[in-house]
């Protein structure tokens, strides 16, 4: 996962990967958020992983590690 911001425009985005055991992607994810600074995005990409694991029916199969 990561968040960025660009200059002084601070266009926010973020993503992430997530990967079983094997390394297959299970799921991939990119947005564009609202206006902050770059780490802000951060601490967004992390709650939005999180939020995704949380909401998944595997996550509760399979030990998530990050």
């Amino acid at each position: 996962m990561d968040g960025a911001s660009k200059g002084n425009s601070r266009e926010t985005g973020i993503g992430g990967v997530l990967r079983d055991e094997t390394d297959k992607i299970l799921i991939q994810f990119s947005l564009l958020v609202s206006v902050m600074d770059a780490n802000m995005a951060e601490i967004m990409a992390v709650r939005k992983t999180l939020q995704i694991v949380a909401a998944l029916r595997w996550a509760n199969r399979y030990n998530v590690i990050f």
